[in-house]
């Protein structure tokens, strides 16, 4: 699925809602001008501002990136098969790999992210649920709230997500991990 399809999604449950962009991008801590562009396809996002939007439209993450008549009760992703989304994502300092694309309702959302080595500590996230992180290449340093980590190959680190967290790959090379997210609600 394309990030375009992702932005068509967003915007179909919006109205089925019944919720303006206004009441959307507010009650989700973004600009009405911001999701609107989310919603167009102009822009890409993070994952912690697509789990807002989904807190606020009451449904799990997985809809944005699936059809429901698209659903099986299970999925299988092949080694390097899963769809790369955030094509502009760098600019969060990550791309992301959905390892679960094709099941519609599950809370619990399993990625590959991919650190660049360009990322600075600019971008902050915070939103609900939680998250599980396993490095499976490379080394981060990682900002929990105050709290800095430098992460090897083979660390792993589970947080509440309210938490204000942030992380970019050490060495000059990129850092792969495995990241688990589980909506709150």
């Amino acid at each position: 699925m394309e990030e375009q399809e992702i932005s068509k999604n967003i915007k179909l449950m919006r109205t089925k809602c019944g919720l303006t962009l206004t009441e959307v991008a507010q009650k989700a801590k973004i600009t009405k001008s911001n999701l609107s562009k989310i919603e167009n396809g102009h822009i890409s996002t993070p994952i912690s501002t697509l789990i807002r939007i989904a807190e606020v439209l009451e449904v799990p993450l997985s809809h944005f990136f699936t059809e429901p008549e698209d659903s099986p009760s299970y999925i299988l992703t092949r080694k390097g098969k899963g769809e790369i989304y955030a094509r502009e994502g760098i600019q969060f300092g990550y791309s992301y790999q959905s390892l679960s694309k094709g099941i519609w309702n599950k809370k619990l959302e399993p990625f590959m992210l991919t650190f660049s080595p360009e990322a600075k500590h600019e971008n902050f996230f915070q939103h609900e649920g939680e998250e599980f992180f396993f490095v499976v290449s490379g080394r981060i340093e990682f900002i929990l709230d105050d709290q800095e980590f430098i992460m090897e190959t083979g660390d792993s680190l589970l947080f509440d997500a309210n938490i204000k967290h942030a992380g970019k790959s050490l060495d000059n090379k990129p850092a792969t991990l495995l990241c688990i997210f589980l909506q709150g609600n």
